[in-house]
């Protein structure tokens, strides 16, 4: 087996399941619980509709749709059977087969013991010293119970170098199956419909596939962030019975900041109250919810109440997928309350079996967006994308602005052996004076020998200046029991505008996105090694340095050093 084809393969399998564009566009939770799946797949054949729901793996109707199908043509035994699966199709069923298993050993629900926990440290050195370190363990049994905690700090150059707690985490749940009953408590994600009342993405400002229009709310769910990120603190219940399941929890906005400062010896903050409650049905085919949140924030003068009541649908007929909510928001600030509708409905068409399309359109008092995306693939796995999205934004002072993003990518697949993918995106902004900003990416890999693959990505930006960021990397993965990566590059950015992202490696359930600004070249090394079967070593060393810029104007060297142990059994 090609291991490093193994590797990207998995890492599209992310992509396409999570329904992000490129590896940027993944958050921190989502990436650590796709490699919880990767390591330990989901049984989707022991596992009810609310557990599928629930992995973050399925959307509403395709959970509904498997759990119907396995009750009524019994358990599914391979990726093509699941693709035939009302809602899948070959693509999904392909990139969902690395995060999942058809084990039918027992039908029973799956009781097995999960453990894993990690310590990574690291050092920024060189002229301004400054240390990090965090420290993570997770205990799952089944779907019985859940826990994990986790803590990091920092020691930053502050004259007495005196170190802090940056981040605090822990997040539980328990089931009780036969009531229909499942208690979280701690860190939790609370995602509800298409985000008008409860999360964040009606502030997404562009989409780069058809997946990502059709978002996947996973209801109460526990979080997996090491550092808590994307999620909500206090309490929460979920009440299943039949096809219909209600949301309650308690949450409580600015407590762990307000903690976090307490601990550092800082003064506290306020803390808020955020009752929240959910009521969701689903068919085979949709879904109906409605969700109403109510947040009160303590203030210096007076509390700021913000209610938010939505409804919201979610349908998937034919292979035709359909999402929209509706939602009317108000906030108070002493006595001048302020209304804000929104509403979002987006629709994906496959128009055969290897071209799809779809569009979303978004309105909120402040932002009117619409997008289109058209995607395409061959029988050989070559693929490609159009897209656009425009946007008209109303600031509060009454002015308008309108920008337009337009994204066209490109990926071949050669025998196996050679990758070549070509981005390029344009965003345009229509404000006096106009800017127009682009840039164009291009990945070239090759696979030898089944264990080293060499890779050369080169990007240009052109703001009101142009920009050039190149980077070779050499990869080499054993039998998975041995990992290295070295990268080495150079980038000369003069705009800011122009900035370049490049996804870096980086010690399991950690990444980095940095933006490549200045003139310089930086260089990068991981090395990760298996201790047994059940423990794993990681390093990491960087160096990037501004050795082209001018004297007066160059940044200081940056040199980074973090250590990472991790077990996993």
């Amino acid at each position: 087996m090609n291991l490093n084809l193994f590797v990207t393969t998995l890492l599209r399998a992310m992509l396409i399941v999570s329904g992000a564009g490129q590896m940027e566009d993944l958050t921190e939770d989502e990436k650590q619980i796709f490699e919880h799946y990767a390591a330990h797949p989901l049984p989707v054949n022991t596992s009810d509709v609310r557990s599928l729901r629930e992995s973050g793996l399925f959307s509403e109707f395709r959970a509904a749709s498997l759990a119907d199908y396995i009750s009524r043509n019994g358990p599914v035994l391979s990726v093509r059977e699941l693709a035939t699966v009302d809602g899948f199709n070959q693509e999904i069923a392909e990139a969902l087969s690395w995060f999942i298993s058809f084990d039918t050993a027992s039908l029973r629900e799956d009781r097995r013991t999960v453990y894993d926990s990690r310590f990574q440290a690291g050092a920024s050195l060189l002229q301004k010293q400054s240390w990090s370190w965090l420290s993570n363990a997770r205990l799952q049994k089944g779907q019985d119970y859940f826990v994990n905690a986790g803590v990091a700090g920092q020691c930053l150059p502050s004259g007495q170098n005196i170190p802090s707690i940056s981040a605090l985490t822990i997040s539980s749940s328990l089931n009780f199956p036969r009531a229909g009953l499942k208690l979280y408590l701690g860190d939790f994600n609370a995602r509800f419909g298409q985000g008008a009342a409860c999360w964040n993405s009606l502030l997404i400002k562009s989409y780069t596939s058809v997946n990502s229009l059709i978002l996947k709310p996973s209801g109460l769910a526990e979080s997996r962030s090491d550092k808590g990120n994307y999620a909500k603190t206090g309490l929460g219940a979920r009440f299943s019975f039949g096809r219909c399941e209600l949301s309650l929890a308690l949450t409580l906005p600015g407590f762990k900041t307000a903690l976090l400062t307490s601990i550092n010896g800082n003064p506290k903050g306020g803390t808020g109250f955020e009752p929240l409650l959910n009521f969701n049905w689903w068919g085979r085919h949709c879904s109906l919810g409605l969700t109403s949140v109510v947040t009160i924030l303590p203030s210096a003068s007076a509390s700021v109440i913000s209610t938010a009541v939505s409804a919201d649908f979610r349908t998937c007929l034919r292979g035709v997928d359909l999402a929209g909510e509706v939602a009317l928001m108000v906030k108070t600030h002493s006595s001048h309350p302020v209304v804000e509708p929104a509403a979002r409905l987006a629709c994906t068409v496959p128009a055969g079996e290897w071209f799809k399309a779809g569009t979303c359109l978004i309105y909120t008092k402040t932002r009117h967006a619409a997008s289109l995306i058209f995607e395409a693939r061959t029988p050989k796995q070559h693929s490609f994308a159009l897209g656009a999205c425009f946007t008209n934004s109303h600031s509060s002072s009454g002015t308008s602005r309108q920008t337009a993003r337009f994204d066209a990518t490109a990926s071949f697949r050669w025998a196996q052996v050679w990758a070549w993918d070509l981005r390029l995106k344009e965003n345009l902004d229509f404000a006096c004076p106009q800017q127009l900003v682009s840039t164009l990416r291009t990945d070239l890999a090759a696979s030898w020998a089944s264990a080293w693959t060499t890779s050369l990505t080169a990007a240009c930006s052109k703001s009101s200046k142009w920009g050039l960021a190149i980077y070779l990397e050499q990869s080499l993965r054993s039998a998975s029991s041995v990992s290295a990566h070295l990268r080495a590059g150079i980038f000369s950015i003069d705009d800011w505008d122009g900035r370049i992202y490049f996804y870096e490696y980086d010690l399991p359930g950690r990444f980095t996105v940095p933006a490549l600004y200045g003139r310089g070249y930086w260089i990068s090394a991981h090395l990760g090694a298996k201790i047994a079967r059940c423990f794993r070593l990681d390093f990491r060393l960087s160096y990037k340095d501004y050795a082209f810029m001018p004297p007066e104007v160059r940044k200081a060297p940056a040199l980074e050093a973090r250590l990472g142990f991790s077990t996993n059994f």
